[in-house]
């Protein structure tokens, strides 16, 4: 299937997803092309990262999540109006980088990009140091839009006045 969702209403687009799904779920092998990233997300049990005519990476989805490499730790404190001495310490301490670390005001969520486990562990040490209560911490993998830009140098769907008008970036699924 070659972009089956391009231009389709969300409803529609669902229903595709549904069908696709339900073909695999009879042992239908699919080969899908998408510049969507949530669509492979949704759908693909293996990925091909094609850019530009060139395959540059293949694996499941968590394997190249995992290949890229970072996380981000999510903290939100209990009360919301540490977040920012808390974004301030950690960048002071040294753990993440000032512009890398981001406060979410919206969600009272700190987010921190966290390249190892000792980062994460000396964050982790941070916060109990400062005796900051937590209402909740996780971390996440990259997104798969996150995985493409970083195997590809840009979006999914990009294009550069140098290259033909016909290439494109996709992912197979």
């Amino acid at each position: 299937l070659d972009e089956p969702t391009t231009g389709l209403d969300p409803r529609t687009r669902n229903e595709v997803w549904d069908e696709v799904q339900a073909m695999v779920g009879e042992g239908v092998t699919v080969l899908l092309t998408t510049q969507y990233m949530e669509e492979a997300e949704q759908l693909a049990s293996e990925l091909t990262v094609v850019d530009r005519g060139k395959v540059i990476a293949t694996g499941g989805i968590e394997e190249l999540k995992a290949r890229v490499g970072g996380r981000t730790l999510r903290v939100r404190p209990v009360d919301p109006l540490e977040l920012r001495p808390l974004a301030s310490m950690l960048d002071e301490l040294g753990i993440t980088g000032l512009a890398a670390t981001t406060v979410d005001s919206e969600t009272g969520t700190l987010l921190v990009p966290i390249l190892s486990d000792e980062q994460l562990t000396a964050v982790v040490g941070a916060v109990t140091a400062r005796g900051i209560t937590l209402s909740s911490i996780t971390t996440e993998l990259p997104s798969l839009d996150e995985v493409f830009l970083s195997l590809t140098g840009h979006r999914a769907g990009d294009t550069q006045d140098t290259e033909p008008a016909d290439a494109r970036q996709e992912v197979a699924v």
